[in-house]
């Protein structure tokens, strides 16, 4: 129900309507919501109100930005995404999302220069390198990877993508327990998320140890029963 009223209030400021319909307050935290149709909705809306300052208006075409780019538009994405940095060039947030656009489309050396921007701004940003980690990754540069999904989880504890990247990549590098370690610290971090249950699952069956991949297949259907990827496991 609240999404919804934040979709009406964000349509209703985008057609000129009352002003009352939804508070700046308001819009700006739908601008930032997770589904990225309420976000994309919320941030036209104060991007084409006139009222925005240039530090929030880089907000407001980040959070545009990022929201196309979780939908897989990944052109309106870069077009936003180069607005926020325009307007604020200290804005790491469009930078990193940025640089997973990019990625989006392989254009990998390009998102590797936005990744890289992001640390020369703060050398300390779990987030950047995480995602580079990925993109070494889909570069065949494991060992680069590790070493970037080391330090986001160093820097953070509590950056579970990151978590689950490095327990991926363990996995696939042979080194199955230390993936399962990866992938447990991620489920106490977020006992109910769904695609850690699924990661250890496939570990556990691949050391054969049945009845705990099943344990986990189950639990993860159960949090997300239109997991098809889990499901699949699970009926393997």
């Amino acid at each position: 129900m609240r999404l919804t009223i934040f979709i009406l209030a964000a349509l209703t400021v985008l057609a000129g309507g009352a002003a009352s319909a939804a508070t700046p307050e308001e819009t700006s935290a739908a601008c930032a919501a997770d589904d990225p149709d309420v976000a994309i909705l919320a941030c036209s809306a104060l991007i084409e109100s006139g009222r925005e300052s240039p530090a929030d208006l880089s907000r407001d075409y980040n959070n545009r930005g990022g929201a196309f780019s979780a939908k897989g538009d990944y052109d309106h994405a870069i077009l936003d995404l180069d607005e926020a940095v325009k307007l604020d060039a200290q804005n790491i947030g469009a930078l990193i999302n940025r640089g997973n656009s990019y990625g989006g489309i392989r254009q990998y050396d390009r998102a590797l220069e936005d990744y890289s921007a992001a640390l020369k701004l703060d050398a300390n940003d779990s987030r950047a390198y995480e995602a580079r980690g990925g993109v070494y990754e889909k570069l065949d540069r494991p060992g680069d990877a590790l070493a970037d999904y080391d330090t986001a989880v160093l820097l953070d504890a509590h950056n579970i993508d990151a978590l689950i990247s490095r327990g991926v990549l363990y996995r696939s590098q042979g080194e199955v327990e230390a993936g399962i370690a990866d992938f447990t610290a991620a489920i106490a971090l977020h006992p109910d998320f769904a695609t850690a249950f699924d990661n250890r699952g496939f570990a556990y069956a691949i050391q054969q140890r049945y009845e705990h991949a099943l344990a986990d297949y189950d639990e993860a259907v159960r949090l997300n029963p239109h997991a098809m990827v889990t499901l699949y496991h699970r009926g393997v």
